[in-house]
């Protein structure tokens, strides 16, 4: 039970990894799809691209979700369930989250909003933002990865408490 949902968590996380890159990479892809959800009903086209500023904090903040990712992995590669080893997924993963969450933030303040605040004209402004709008759909399976490796985590805390009662 805990190598599947270790390796969901698994599926969940490189999905999301991928995804982030399409979004900040591609993002003449989907443009004219959320436009005019994000500008409103006459949104203009939008011909603008991200600059390479903007592109490669985006990259930055994508990253700090890695070491998340090397748990899950551990966590599915690990042969034995002990208890050593499922304090350390039940206590790891949601701080290595919040660091990255933190990390995250502190990217997004520092560096990508005096990027976008130099950014020339309407469009470039409205593509960030679209940007933005679209990583935070995605960003439910990174939430995903994290209540799975927990649960997985969890019961194997519960499986070596019990086995150690039983002994």
């Amino acid at each position: 039970m805990t190598k599947k949902l270790s390796l969901a968590s698994l599926i969940c996380f490189g999905i999301y990894f991928v995804l982030q890159f399409i979004i900040i990479f591609f993002s003449n892809l989907y443009t004219g799809l959320f436009a005019p959800l994000y500008t409103g009903l006459f949104a203009p086209d939008l011909t603008a691209e991200l600059s390479l500023y903007v592109q490669l904090s985006l990259v930055g903040q994508a990253l700090c979700i890695f070491p998340f990712g090397a748990v899950c992995l551990w966590s599915y590669l690990k042969k034995d369930i002990t208890l050593v080893n499922s304090i350390v997924t039940v206590i790891l993963a949601p701080l290595l989250y919040i660091i990255k969450t933190l990390l995250s933030n502190f990217i997004y303040t520092t560096t990508i909003m005096t990027g976008v605040t130099s950014l020339a004209g309407a469009d470039s402004l409205a593509l960030f933002g679209i940007v933005r709008m679209v990583l935070s759909f995605v960003s439910v399976l990174q939430f995903a990865s994290l209540v799975l490796i927990c649960c997985a985590g969890a019961i194997e805390l519960y499986i070596t408490n019990s086995q150690k009662e039983g002994n």
